[in-house]
């Protein structure tokens, strides 16, 4: 396969005067400070055709939009002519705070925080009633205020003119007169003392990931770790309506993402603000959960594509540049942009979060179109792990508590097959429960998410090595019986795919002291998993291969 990104052609001169007008505008911004960024940098565009389908279905949804010298959103047609600007609506609490002393602080950068408006069922929906959510007085911490964003975003098409239909994007504050924001009340005091106590996570989660990762900073920790200022003075705040996108059926429509990413991407652009510097409620105030991490990861996957897709140098620079130095592959710097966005996500939720979001996301697909390499082959045809009757005599899922697989029973000596097309991950001899040989396979969904088998309480393994691509139905092992008068036993477990990176790469079975919750978190129920994809019974019958080599017995 060959990867689309690539270096661009050289800028036409209309592409270079508007480039040039963007630079001038950059000068004439109203407050001194303005995001490092290297100019004439060699960035690789993307052909957003190339974009798997629930990605490309986002994309062309994005409005265009883009923020002028006032601080007014406009939006445009997909020529770039301006139709107008996008209806404003000023809460009370802006109508009430535009002095001087109000607007944000321009001694720091600035980060944008997404919000959900935490719609209920019964909620009516209008535009008036987001407004009275605003602007009705509520206790927060010790004192009664109103509340406040720059922008209210909602899941239909945006227009020039409210529609009857419901909302698209509203402006609901007025910058100064020249485009210099004024703050907004979204946030509650930082809890400092909470973060001295390492409680904040999230912050954590930042420094470690700059580990693995060069570049991964945010101001989320310079907010925590830097000087102390009100973090309503240095952030933009953008609500969406509804609420509680991390239950199942609750993400929100693909037009609502795309509406989001796109005043995301004018207000960076207008502000210099960086794609790691979008933030989420959740961050700075532990307790909250929106928008919720799956939508935010979502967000800045998304931010990382229309760069890409842009030819403005300038966002490019804004989500890319902080992974590069004066010296570096500027298209490594956008792989390790990609790879930030799931790093962070695992980071700070759970394998089973992270397979969710690979499934809305289709990041794996996205992420082998990037590089160019084919690693993700959807598993389709499934067979059972032991040719054969199988008979669930021993430990079954969560019985006891910390048991995370089935343990499947066969009379005398058989084959243990791979149950699905996949990637060996390396084998090992383990001690008791699994005593024998255990083997771990990646596989792919049509999705693109991933996930793991493992095989534990093998007598013999067959030439398995890590690297080795096997075929479904392959005999990656036999079971013998352990004592005389005791059947022989498959341990069989269906792990998350990022349960590799945070757990079984150390060890292929969960700590004895694991519970339900911790277990629930990084493992599949084994034989629903497999009742869902057997339903061609057929499938049952052993494969014959020819057998190579002596087996292997060390996790890579």
């Amino acid at each position: 396969m060959t990867a689309p990104l690539r270096n661009q052609a050289p800028l036409s001169r209309r592409a270079f005067l508007q480039l040039l007008g963007i630079n001038l505008a950059a000068s004439a911004l109203p407050f001194p400070f303005q995001a490092a960024w290297q100019a004439g940098r060699n960035w690789p565009d993307f052909n957003p055709a190339d974009l798997p389908p629930r990605l490309l279905d986002i994309y062309e949804r994005l409005p265009h939009l883009v923020i002028n010298r006032r601080g007014t959103l406009h939006l445009r047609d997909s020529s770039g002519i301006v139709l107008g600007p996008i209806p404003q609506t000023r809460t009370h609490w802006n109508m009430d705070r535009d002095r001087l002393v109000d607007r944000l602080d321009s001694r720091f950068p600035w980060a944008i925080v997404l919000h959900w408006f935490g719609d209920r069922p019964d909620f009516e929906g209008s535009l008036e009633a987001y407004l009275r959510g605003f602007d009705g007085l509520r206790p927060v911490s010790d004192y009664i205020t109103r509340t406040s964003a720059h922008f209210l975003v909602g899941t239909e098409p945006p227009a020039v003119r409210l529609g009857a239909d419901g909302i698209g994007i509203v402006q609901t504050q007025q910058a100064d007169d020249d485009g210099t924001p004024f703050l907004a009340s979204h946030l509650q005091g930082l809890d400092i003392q909470g973060h001295l106590e390492r409680k904040n996570y999230f912050v954590r989660a930042y420094y470690t990931l700059d580990q693995a990762i060069p570049g991964t900073h945010s101001l989320l920790q310079d907010f925590f770790d830097g000087p102390f200022v009100d973090p309503n003075m240095r952030t933009l705040a953008i609500e969406l309506t509804g609420g509680d996108f991390e239950s199942p059926g609750g993400f929100p429509p693909p037009q609502q993402v795309a509406n989001t990413v796109s005043v995301v991407y004018a207000v960076m652009k207008r502000y210099r603000i960086r794609a790691m510097d979008v933030l989420g409620h959740f961050e700075i105030q532990l307790g909250k959960e929106d928008p919720g991490k799956k939508l935010l990861s979502l967000v800045r996957l998304m931010l990382g594509i229309l760069a890409l897709c842009d030819r403005d140098a300038l966002g490019k620079e804004l989500v890319f540049g902080q992974f590069a130095d004066g010296e570096s592959d500027p298209v490594q710097a956008v792989q390790n942009y990609f790879q930030a966005v799931r790093a962070y996500l695992l980071a700070v939720s759970t394998p089973k979060t992270v397979f969710e979001w690979e499934i809305l996301s289709q990041y794996n697909l996205f992420m082998d179109t990037l590089s160019g390499q084919q690693t993700v082959s959807a598993s389709t045809d499934f067979v059972l792990p032991v040719a054969g009757g199988l008979q669930q005599d021993g430990d079954l899922f969560l019985i006891p508590d910390n048991h995370e697989g089935i343990d499947y029973y066969n009379e005398g000596r058989s084959d243990v097959q791979l149950i699905t097309a996949g990637t060996c991950l390396g084998t090992r001899i383990l001690d008791d429960p699994h005593w024998n040989k255990t083997a771990l396979f990646r596989h792919y969904q049509a999705d693109g998410a991933s996930f793991l088998s493992i095989y534990g309480n093998m007598a013999h393994t067959n030439g398995l090595a890590a690297g080795i691509q096997l075929p479904s139905g392959y005999p990656i092992g036999t079971l013998d019986r352990p004592q005389p008068n005791k059947p022989s036993f498959l341990h069989f477990s269906v792990a998350y795919g990022a349960t590799w990176e945070t757990d079984l790469q150390y060890h292929p079975t969960p700590h004895p002291n694991s519970g339900p919750v911790w277990i629930r978190d990084r493992y599949f129920h084994p034989g629903d998993f497999l009742q869902a994809h057997l339903d061609d019974r057929s499938a049952v019958k052993p494969a014959r291969f020819h057998k190579p080599g002596q087996p292997h017995h060390n996790f890579k």
